[in-house]
């Protein structure tokens, strides 16, 4: 089981949201206690928590960049 969330702010001036979404993504832990990262590049935010059933492997851990 796993979690995701995103963001897209409007509100360029204020960081209130961006405290929402972390909060938000905390909130998903429980979804995939083996990975949590964030990814936060204003005014879009995504958030992921994974559970390691099969691929244990740290290489895919998301959200990928590149």
């Amino acid at each position: 089981m796993c979690g995701i969330i995103g963001l897209i702010s409007v509100d360029k001036k204020s960081d209130n949201a961006f405290t929402q979404f972390k909060l938000a993504t905390d909130a998903l832990q429980h979804r995939g206690p083996d990975s949590h990262d964030t990814l936060i590049a204003p005014p879009v935010a995504l958030g992921h928590t994974g559970l390691s059933i099969i691929d244990t492997d740290s290489r895919s851990n998301q959200p990928m960049t590149d």
